[in-house]
């Protein structure tokens, strides 16, 4: 069944590009993978984050400068932020997806780079997640499926790169947020770029208030999140409806949830925020 409908699908995306000439803002892709699905219904995972960040971020940012893509993926963020900064260095520790990224690179402005991202340099443990490999991510001891992968500093990676003029650095890395931001103190208290990260802290608001009282130690002062504009689609996001499994997705128009827009919000901790915006200058 899952091979059927991959096919469809795949059929289905190829019909639509040679009738658009659309292209995908990516070229490999994994079969299977849930980003990678996605990439392949709408060319682009999180079409409407992406946009929003086009459209409410970056204009405010230095031009010409540098963006860093910590937990970069396949490159599916990394190929959309390409048209926006000078150079895109994209950081992703998984061997398996960093090869994607490789060929994802290709032809554009990207640095991929091989390394994970910590508060430490040395080696760290690595759970894949073959149906989401998104969603793989560091653990704290080995398992019997587990692998290592290295790891350094973000500050060492910027002084061993001769990385300058950083704006904007994205940080998805699925739970690894403040040893990230803990290895990134020199970037972050001296250039401030703006920062877009995952905050799921709903059930871990001690993790939130951690990782803002760090923040607010290096300068940043404001948090935004991204909200619909969509009336109906904020009240099922308020009440914690799933729109991917739901049945309620059939009322929801793509274009109703790509449509977003920044509200500055008072603290990250006790809730989840697939993404948030930081910055050390408002925004608006």
């Amino acid at each position: 069944m899952r091979k059927a409908f991959m096919r469809w699908v795949t059929s289905k995306w190829l019909k639509q590009y040679r009738k658009t000439k659309e292209t995908s803002g990516v070229r490999a892709v994994f079969l299977g993978d849930y980003v990678s699905t996605q990439v392949i219904l709408h060319r682009v995972y999180e079409q409407g984050v992406i946009a929003t960040l086009e459209r409410c971020v970056f204009p405010k940012l230095k031009p010409n400068s540098v963006c860093l893509d910590v937990g970069a993926n396949i490159g599916n963020h990394a190929a959309a932020f390409s048209g926006s900064f000078d150079r895109v260095f994209a950081f992703e520790p998984n061997p398996i997806v960093f090869h994607l990224l490789q060929a994802n690179a290709v032809g554009r402005n990207i640095q991929p780079v091989n390394i994970g991202l910590s508060s430490i340099a040395g080696q760290l443990f690595f759970e894949q997640d073959y149906q989401n490999f998104g969603a793989s991510h560091i653990i704290a001891t080995a398992t019997s499926t587990s692998i290592t992968i290295n790891v350094n500093t973000l500050d060492c990676e910027v002084a061993v790169r001769s990385i300058e003029d950083v704006s904007f650095v994205k940080i998805d890395v699925e739970g690894h947020e403040l040893e990230v931001l803990r290895g990134a103190e020199k970037l972050l208290t001296s250039h401030r770029p703006v920062l877009a990260m995952e905050a799921l802290y709903r059930d871990l608001a001690t993790s939130g208030q951690t990782i803002e009282a760090l923040l607010r130690s290096y300068g940043y002062k404001h948090f935004y999140r991204m909200r619909s504009n969509s009336k109906f689609v904020e009240f099922l996001e308020e009440r914690d409806f799933n729109l991917n499994r739901s049945a309620l997705r059939f009322f929801v128009t793509q274009g109703q949830r790509n449509d977003m827009s920044l509200e500055e919000i008072k603290t990250i901790g006790g809730h989840d925020n697939p993404l948030i915006v930081v910055s050390s200058r408002p925004l608006e």
